[in-house]
């Protein structure tokens, strides 16, 4: 199988999981506010939206960068991690590096001046405690000591992390499906680790407790190379009922999260439900014939898919201005928020845009020197 299979509906999947983002943080203060009974749905609904647009994220990545690495060992008989880090290296660190730098460059400038507007507790913590974690990839873990538009790349050391030891994992298994079992492992790690006992212990940010998504991205990956046409068959039998099926179940979870997670199994169950949800979701863009997988494999939606890398890294640069200027308009609490939205989403694929055709697209060019040779 090549490595260069190509899924086009997963690029406007990633549209419409960075749009989701965008607008659940365009929407802090109605989460805030809480809302009247009658509104509560829709604002669970719009707020929680940004948590499964991350998700679905982390199930994209599970599932593409599994496969690049299975094909390569089905075809060569192993991995090149050389080949394989390096090409990741091109593909994560400008974009990430870049963020950092003008985040932590603008607290470094403006101090106390700009804590209120861009997020952040001035003092020798954000540099000494904060600035060192970022840089290694590892900010995920424990307070974040950085400004806002830096806190939100928690989920990009979250997939960094992931890089590293599945290569490293899966070279060392063998068998030929080799990689169900750091798969199973993970996520009988993940699911111990949100057991009531550990309730002190916050699974969100960290990648053991939120590693469904990943996990079982990876294993459809497994599953479509150990059995492709049953597979495909699943998928692509499932039509519109089968995306209205999950999209619905979605929203139940998303609009109900909050309640179920103060039971005492909740975020067993949640967690685990979005990690199923979400590759479902994957599963039907990347084999299914549906209208949202045809929909998604526009033209539009797939360009718009190839910018959310930058866009997620930048947009909440944008979101400081945007907000302040829903202020001096003098809005009220959903109208701004709904403002904000419409301004910042294309701002921030702006932003994404710009990223790309000065230096981005430049710099994956080089990605094809370290591609593995086919055999």
């Amino acid at each position: 199988m090549s490595t260069r299979r190509s899924y086009a509906a997963l690029d406007g999947l990633r549209f419409l999981s960075a749009a989701a983002v965008i607008i659940c943080h365009s929407f802090q203060d109605v989460a805030i506010s809480g809302g009247s009974e009658a509104e509560r749905p829709l604002n669970a609904l719009i707020v929680h939206a940004g948590r499964f647009g991350v998700d679905t994220f982390f199930s994209i990545s599970g599932f593409l960068i599994a496969g690049i690495l299975l094909d390569e060992r089905a075809s060569r008989g192993r991995v090149d991690l050389k080949r394989f880090y390096i090409r990741r290296t091109l593909r994560i660190w400008p974009n990430y590096y870049a963020a950092l730098l003008i985040g932590f460059g603008v607290a470094a400038v403006l101090g106390a001046r700009g804590a209120h507007a861009f997020g952040y507790e001035p003092g020798h913590a954000l540099f000494v405690l904060g600035l060192p974690k970022w840089l290694l990839f590892v900010g995920n873990w424990g307070p974040a000591y950085a400004p806002a538009a830096v806190a939100v790349l928690w989920s990009v050391c979250v997939e960094e992390q992931f890089y590293v030891w599945f290569p490293l994992a899966l070279a060392c298994v063998r068998g030929p499906y080799p990689a169900f079992t750091p798969v199973a492992l993970g996520l009988l790690a993940a699911l111990a680790s949100r057991l009531p006992q550990f309730s002190w212990w916050p699974p969100y940010y960290n990648t053991i407790g939120h590693a469904d998504n990943i996990l079982l991205g990876v294993a459809l990956a497994q599953a479509f190379r150990w059995r492709p046409e049953l597979v495909k068959g699943i998928f692509s039998r499932a039509g519109v009922a089968g995306e209205l099926a999950v999209l619905l179940a979605l929203a139940f979870l998303v609009i109900n999260l909050t309640r179920m997670e103060r039971l005492a199994y909740g975020r067993v169950v949640t967690y685990l439900g979005s990690g199923l949800l979400s590759t479902c979701l994957v599963g039907l863009m990347a084999f299914g014939q549906g209208p949202l997988a045809s929909l998604l494999s526009a033209r539009l939606p797939r360009a718009l898919g190839n910018l959310t890398y930058a866009t997620y890294c930048f947009h909440w640069y944008v979101l400081p201005p945007v907000w302040r200027l829903s202020l001096i308009l003098n809005l009220g609490t959903w109208p701004a928020a709904i403002f904000r939205a419409a301004i910042a989403l294309p701002l921030s694929f702006g932003v994404g845009y710009l990223c790309w055709i000065t230096y981005e697209r430049r710099i994956l060019r080089l990605k094809d020197r370290f591609t593995s040779p086919q055999p």
